[in-house]
This record gives C-alpha cells, sequence and structure tokens, in this order.
C-alpha cells in the first residue's frame, strides 16, 4: 500500500451523489480553473476502500494471514515456479528484501499526471494545452482541444466534469457532452 490506509464508504462526499449534486456542479462550474483543482482534490482525498473490506484485511493480518505494508510501492513482480506450485517474487521501492508471495491484491488509483501516459504525451507535444498539476484542460466537449478528434474521460476530464469524473455519474455526464 503506498499509503495509510483509509476507510470511506465512497471515495467522494455523498453530496456529489445524492440531489445536492446539481447545486454543487453549479459550484463548481463557476470557479475559474485553479479553483475546480482545488475542489477536485479536497473532495476526493486520496485511496480509501469500504469500511467491511478495511475490517476484513485487519482481521486477515491478526489471523496471520497476510501482512500489510504501508507507505510501499511495487517496483516489480515475477512469477516464479510452476503455475499449480508458484508463488510471486515482489519488489519494492525500498530497501526491503524481495517478497515471496501466493496472492497479490490489485486495487485501482495512480497519481494524475500526463506525462505519465505516452498516448496523452504525445497528444501534449503535439498540440499543445494548458495542464493544472497534471490535469489537462480539455474543451467543454471534453475533447483535447479546438477542432481535435481526441477525447478524454474520467480523471483526464475532471476539470470539465467535476470532482465525480471517475464514478458512473461522472462517467454518464461525460458521455453526454
Amino acid at each position: 500500500v503506498r499509503s495509510e490506509l483509509r476507510s470511506r464508504q465512497f471515495d467522494i462526499p455523498k453530496g456529489w451523489m445524492g440531489p445536492g449534486r446539481g447545486k454543487l456542479l453549479e459550484e463548481f462550474f463557476g470557479k475559474p480553473v485553479t479553483k475546480r483543482l482545488h475542489a477536485i482534490q479536497g473532495a476526493r482525498g486520496g485511496g480509501s476502500m469500504p469500511p467491511e473490506s478495511l475490517t476484513f484485511l485487519k482481521q486477515a493480518q491478526e489471523d496471520d494471514e497476510l501482512t500489510l505494508l504501508c507507505g510501499q510501492q511495487v517496483s516489480s513482480a515475477s512469477w516464479v515456479g510452476s503455475f499449480e506450485d508458484g508463488h510471486w517474487i515482489v519488489n519494492l521501492d525500498s530497501d526491503m528484501r524481495p517478497l515471496e508471495c501466493d496472492i497479490i491484491l490489485l486495487a485501482t488509483g495512480a497519481d494524475i499526471d500526463v506525462d505519465q501516459y505516452p498516448v496523452l504525451k504525445s497528444m501534449l507535444e503535439q498540440c499543445p494545452i494548458d495542464i493544472y498539476d497534471g490535469f489537462p484542460h480539455v474543451q467543454d466537449n471534453l475533447s483535447w482541444a479546438e477542432g481535435e478528434n481526441f477525447y478524454v474521460m474520467g480523471t483526464m476530464a475532471a476539470l470539465q466534469l467535476g470532482p465525480d469524473a471517475l464514478n458512473l455519474a461522472g462517467g454518464r455526464h461525460g458521455a453526454c457532452r
């Protein structure tokens, strides 16, 4: 786990998913882009998991069924042995020795930075647009730039969709653009 474990039922405050969503979006769209960025970062607040998942993990740790390593990031993982009898060798970015693991659980989430994605970095080089702390400032219709037939969704459209860009409501909102 890259950071400390946090538990929340939803990845953004409930207001963004309920009847008050329209008012929050109206306020969001009335802000300049730099203020929108702060609103996104404030609402999302980093990675989390539902309370029942965290309870399960902590119980498994207490029962010595798994080890949680917070503040670590995987640099590589490789399977060693046969399909039936093998295991994973996992290397971390820290000075820890490689770990032997039976199972690897993956979670979503990544740092938001256009430069981390080759296709977006290439697009930025060919068609420069404003970038705010890794977020591209795309057009209202979610195209990369005026007249470009290249569109983004999800996190990369968050400055135009709002903090819920990664949720179903944000996806539906983006599809309507």
